[in-house]
């Protein structure tokens, strides 16, 4: 979900990276599920992103389910 919001408002992984304090190859790995960002590392990405946690979790959900059909 911050994959898609993240490249919809024309930014780098790397922009994403530096708002939580970590390099690309990391905020990558947040990207595909290989590591999971704490509750604070979402809210600090919501708030770079000018969006709610809320909407991070809604568009999750609508992803999940689109790819569990």
């Amino acid at each position: 979900a911050i994959r898609a919001i993240r490249t919809e408002k024309g930014l780098r992984q790397q922009d994403i990276g530096n708002c939580i304090g970590v390099g690309s190859s990391q905020a990558n790995k947040f990207e595909t599920g290989t590591s999971i960002l704490s509750f604070t590392q979402v809210y600090e990405v919501a708030k770079y992103l000018d969006i709610t946690v809320q909407d991070i979790i809604d568009l999750a959900e609508q992803i999940y389910s689109i790819s569990n059909k």
